[in-house]
């Protein structure tokens, strides 16, 4: 893959993405907020409200690019999730996004990590972008269901806040498992509700995901 990538957010996960994408591409940059780009590849490493200002500055130059989001939440104003924004500004683009278990800091240390790549239709394309990823140490598992994990990364951070608030009251890891049963339960119970296809493989993200930032103080929730 010859094509150029951008990153767009300078933050932890943004350089933690760069570390692993450099290791496979050569043509990889970050562009500020403000900057126009015109890269082939663009990897949005923002915070989901800002998700809609960056869509703005892009769409004048950009007509029908690749997409790679992986900012996690559910837009305060429109209760949107990441790739309900995006598809306002380039309903034609080819979207992915990378959700899963993974501190920034780990990945910037090489530790092994394992992360999910959702698509919809983009099947083709799909191995090719989870390669754009891939090291020795940063696994990509590729699974068609990008609504399925941009929502339990939404819904996980509650969770994680109920932990947090658990972990206040004194109360230790019996309480902590129990909440953590409780948000796999509901979780699927909605997705059920929602009549969305749940496989094993985004069960398995899901539930990790969960896992991690229920159970580390290293998460901010």
């Amino acid at each position: 893959m010859q094509k150029t990538v951008a990153i767009i957010g300078k933050g932890a996960w943004g350089s933690a993405l760069y570390h692993v994408v450099s290791q496979n591409h050569k043509k990889v940059h970050f562009l500020g907020r403000e900057e126009i780009c015109t890269d082939d590849i663009i990897i949005l490493a923002v915070p989901t409200q800002s998700l809609r200002e960056v869509g703005k500055l892009l769409q004048p130059k950009v007509k029908r690019p690749v997409i790679i989001n992986t900012s996690k939440g559910i837009e305060q104003q429109t209760h949107q999730l990441p790739r309900e924004i995006i598809k306002e500004f380039f309903p034609d683009c080819r979207y992915f996004t990378l959700i899963g278990p993974g501190f920034a800091g780990e990945v910037t240390r090489d530790m092994p990590t394992i992360v999910n790549l959702g698509y919809g239709e983009e099947k083709d394309e799909a191995g090719d972008i989870a390669a754009l990823f891939e090291t020795d140490t940063f696994r990509v598992r590729t699974v068609r269901a990008v609504q399925i994990l941009e929502l339990s990364a939404a819904l996980k951070n509650i969770y994680a806040i109920g932990c947090g608030l658990a972990d206040g009251l004194g109360y230790e890891i019996n309480t902590r498992t129990l909440l953590t049963v409780i948000a796999i339960e509901e979780v699927q119970k909605l997705f059920s509700a929602l009549k969305l296809g749940v496989g094993i493989n985004s069960v398995a993200g899901t539930i990790g995901d969960l896992m991690l930032t229920c159970n580390s103080i290293e998460s901010r929730n």
